[in-house]
């Protein structure tokens, strides 16, 4: 699935997943020995080669001490500064307080709000059914 920006929803999980990384301080090895995959996959992962299963999501996020959801929190495209954004940033805080296991209303709710807005995850949930 493309994003606004052309650039698909792997690429720009990979690149949060690097931030996150970084964040932490961990090398792409220490990451790797982690979670349990090879560092050639965290690099193919943080430039966006790959489509994540939701086991390794579920491994990254335990490994960066993050929830599945901030994986997922990355500016959007129009966005330049969206972490100047305060309505945005209070979502953003509400979000990570909602335990993992009682997500998948909530993105339920936000993935059908946000149909009109992107026509790419309008064809990405045709293509679910």
């Amino acid at each position: 699935m493309a994003h606004d920006d052309g650039k698909s929803l792997a690429h720009h999980l990979g690149r949060r997943i690097r931030q996150l990384r970084e964040e932490k301080g961990f090398d792409r090895r220490e990451l790797a020995e982690r979670i349990g995959l090879s560092l050639s996959m965290i690099s193919v992962l943080e430039s966006g080669g790959s489509n994540t299963r939701t086991e390794v999501l579920d491994r990254l996020a335990f490994a960066l001490d993050v929830g599945v959801a901030d994986l997922f929190v990355f500016p959007w495209p129009d966005d330049d500064d969206a972490d100047d954004l305060p309505a945005r940033d209070h979502v953003r805080e509400l979000i990570r307080m909602v335990p993992d296991s009682k997500l998948a209303p909530l993105v339920k709710m936000i993935t059908e709000y946000a149909m009109p807005f992107n026509p790419g995850l309008q064809l990405a949930r045709r293509r679910a059914k």
